[in-house]
């Protein structure tokens, strides 16, 4: 499609595989549709993406998990698009990952990376939260002068893990006005425009930037098409199933038990319209089986005629992909079609059973224009964009959203110290190490006599 942008984006909970399978490379390209461009810009949201010790001690103990995918996705495209792509953003918060790639011959069209990042699970660290990737991409219109803001497209990317368990509908309300009131964008560095190497998980380096926007930007970022993808955790029931619920579990032959009339009862999509949650956000008709809870089943071939339920959970769609449409009008008020994101496959990937939940992917194309939401009201086109909710986003940003952020990463490294020493078998050959170092130390001081 002539003059627009094609994105493809991934959510995954991998539920901390220790490995990327050959699986996920073959099939995880599987949402774009037959002869459909190759995509711009490719996104991969993963939450559980390591063991919990590992993602709040970070650094160079995450990257060995991360670098996994990040090959994994370029082997892909190499394989099935014939592209070469590169990693130009990337941030985490605890287990939740956002890996922002873009097609190599424009890597020269992404001028800045932003990085924002909020915990809300147990002292507001990131076993649950969100984690942005912001990326203001160069397009054509008024840039005769070379780059600057007005001839970019602005881009919102946020990865997030709510609360679980089928009853906490509210808890994950509560996750959601979270995430609003302290994910803020701060400034991270420009890419490299030699060869688009970039170090993986850099969203914490505070670097000035060419944006001219200094402000508290959060989600609802004026001007930015914006992008969630995760597990939401929403479920289809407010308990879990008894011993014989299991029987009435959709399948793909039995025509009686319709997934249709499982999501009569999905949770985010019944908050969302009645504006609890995820304000102002749409979704593209669901046409693919709940995401969640399958068997685990590594190695085995997919069987597209039999869905392996885990008995002990309702199947739900807690995987979602949603963004905050554009409801572009002319300066008559009319609706300009043009300018909407247009939605071309919304599926998931059954083929990749590596864990209790199936990846989701959404292929989509935006107007290859900056997207100008303006405050005044001086025509019926300001009028309209003047209600747009990314001036009037549902909750204010928490004014101390860097401190609390600070306290819990702080919190993050000594529970990830205190996980290492005690559940890998690294960290407890140093434990058992010190402590009997202090224990020979204590013999020789103490000594005979």
């Amino acid at each position: 499609m002539k003059g627009r942008l094609h994105l493809y984006l991934i959510s995954w909970n991998c539920a901390r595989i220790p490995r990327v399978t050959s699986t996920f490379t073959e099939h995880i390209l599987g949402g774009i549709p037959d002869g459909s461009p190759a995509p711009d810009i490719l996104v991969l949201a993963l939450q559980e993406a390591a063991p919990l010790s590992y993602a709040f001690l970070g650094g160079e103990y995450l990257d060995p998990y991360v670098q996994g995918y990040v090959t994994a996705i370029q082997n892909a495209t190499r394989m099935v698009l014939g592209e070469e792509f590169s990693l130009i953003g990337s941030n985490n918060v605890g287990m939740t990952v956002v890996l922002v790639f873009v097609k190599d011959g424009n890597l020269d069209k992404v001028k800045t990376v932003d990085y924002g990042g909020v915990g809300c699970g147990l002292w507001e660290m990131g076993n649950k939260g969100a984690v942005g990737v912001k990326i203001r991409y160069e397009v054509p219109e008024g840039n005769e002068d070379g780059w600057s803001d007005t001839s970019a497209v602005e881009l919102n990317f946020v990865g997030a893990h709510l609360a679980p368990h089928e009853w906490l509908v509210e808890r994950r309300n509560q996750d959601w006005e979270t995430i609003v009131r302290g994910l803020v964008f701060k400034k991270g560095q420009q890419p490299e425009a030699e060869d688009g190497s970039r170090p993986l998980l850099d969203g914490d380096t505070e670097m000035e930037t060419t944006a001219p926007d200094t402000r508290d930007v959060g989600i609802y970022s004026p001007n930015a098409h914006i992008f969630l993808m995760g597990d939401l955790n929403y479920r289809t029931a407010l308990s879990r199933p008894t011993e014989t619920d299991h029987l009435l579990f959709p399948q793909p032959t039995n025509q009686s038990n319709d997934v249709s009339n499982l999501f009569d009862s999905d949770q985010c999509h019944l908050e969302r319209v009645s504006g609890h949650t995820l304000q102002g956000f749409t979704e593209a008709q669901i046409h693919f089986p709940p995401t969640y809870k399958y068997k685990v089943k590594k190695g085995k071939q997919y069987n597209s005629n039999h869905w392996e339920w885990s008995r002990n959970r309702w199947p739900s769609w807690t995987d979602r992909i949603l963004y905050l449409p554009w409801n572009s009008v002319n300066e008559e008020g009319t609706s300009d079609r043009q300018d909407e994101i247009v939605v071309h496959q919304y599926t998931s990937i059954p083929q990749i059973m590596d864990s209790d939940h199936k990846p989701v992917t959404c292929y989509l194309s935006i107007p290859d224009k900056p997207l100008y939401v303006r405050h005044d009201a001086s025509s019926a086109a300001d009028a309209s964009r003047n209600r747009d909710i990314r001036f009037h986003p549902p909750y204010p940003i928490n004014p101390h959203w860097k401190e609390q952020r600070a306290a819990a990463r702080a919190r993050e490294v000594v529970v990830g110290i205190a996980a290492f020493l005690t559940t890998t078998s690294a960290g407890i050959g140093i434990l058992i190490g010190v402590v009997g170092g202090f224990w020979g130390l204590w013999w020789l001081l103490a000594g005979p006599g």
